[in-house]
């Protein structure tokens, strides 16, 4: 909308795109620009999201049972899911004693039982399932978004609760060390203070 008072005058060029009111930059800008640089806006942020939850992926292996690390990316739930699915497929074409092989992080390919594998899978699985689920909320809000500053405020947060609480007590920590040379103690504050001279 425009401000008060002024109207755009539309019958005198029945094509003109309409205009609206940019708060960020406090111009007037044609409604479908603003849109688009919104929808690209949208799509780098989505892009962050997927970005983001793919590092986290990556930098948080599960420990299993047999006490070894097991990545939890995509790719490595799709490799597990594909050598499950070629196991099926190989006993149901009739080869005998197929194989089928993992390996821990950092570690070459070792035989695995069909059944151990899918335990391990679903391990990995359930503990993917919630950061992907949050990826999605994050990409709900990132398409709600009516503006610019709306997407801004969406901060993508991919963390543990341990990882959390250590990021929390270091900015404790810091806010502590910016503080504690302006608060000075009472008994300081007292000494400080001017005695009255005598007349």
């Amino acid at each position: 909308s425009l401000p008060k008072g002024i109207e755009l005058d539309e019958s005198e060029d029945p094509t003109k795109t309409p205009v609206v009111y940019n708060d960020e930059t406090g111009t007037y800008v044609e409604e479908e620009v603003l849109a688009q640089a919104l929808d690209e806006a949208k799509t780098k942020k989505q892009t962050e999201n997927n970005e983001k939850l793919a590092e986290f992926l990556k930098n948080h292996p599960i420990t299993y049972t047999d006490g070894k690390l097991y990545g939890v990316t995509k790719d490595d739930q799709n490799e597990i899911t594909m050598n499950l699915v070629s196991y099926q497929n190989d006993k149901a074409l009739g080869i005998e004693n197929p194989i089928i092989e993992w390996h821990a992080v950092g570690e070459p390919c070792v035989a695995w039982t069909y059944e151990e594998l899918s335990k391990l899978a679903a391990a990995i699985r359930n503990f993917a399932y919630p950061w992907y689920s949050l990826n999605q909320s994050y990409k709900a809000a990132i398409n709600d978004a009516k503006t610019k500053a709306e997407l801004d405020a969406i901060t993508l947060t991919y963390e543990t609760e341990e990882e959390k609480n250590a990021r929390v007590k270091a900015e404790e920590e810091e806010l502590k060390e910016i503080t504690e040379p302006y608060e000075q103690p009472p008994e300081e504050a007292a000494g400080n203070e001017t005695a009255p001279s005598e007349a």
